[in-house]
């Protein structure tokens, strides 16, 4: 009786260990696999025809407003351009420029744009000094 209850006994902690040892693998992969997506960029990638037409909308914006970003409010003819007075003057790792040209103006307008189509900067000139 007491052989059959120590075999028991050790199966029973084999079987106890098994179980632990999968539940800490287990763990560990979703704490793993959380900290990796956790991580990751989770925005899609605008395409070139959507980083245009985010350029042309914010133009519009600035139009007879201060954006305070140094060059003062785009006069009101601003809010007639459209995605054809648009195209990509620059593609880096990570961001568009998009320069976007007022005909009546015959000023462009400079916008930098994230890959996920965040709006960071604008300027009359197309150099951003904050790009490495």
């Amino acid at each position: 009786m007491i052989m059959a209850t120590a075999i028991i006994t050790v199966t029973d902690n084999r079987e106890r260990n098994v179980i632990m040892r999968f539940l800490a693998v287990l763990l560990f992969s979703a704490f793993i696999t959380q900290q990796a997506v956790a991580h990751g960029n989770h925005r899609p990638t605008v395409t070139r025809d959507q980083a245009l037409a985010i350029a042309v909308n914010i133009s519009k914006q600035f139009a007879g407003s201060d954006p305070q970003l140094g060059f003062g409010a785009l006069p009101e003819s601003w809010s007639n351009v459209s995605t054809t007075d648009a195209n990509i003057f620059q593609r880096g790792q990570g961001y568009y420029i998009v320069k976007v040209v007022n005909e009546d103006e015959g000023q462009p307008l400079y916008v930098l744009i994230s890959e996920s189509g965040e709006v960071y900067d604008a300027n009359l000139t197309g150099n951003f000094t904050s790009l490495k």
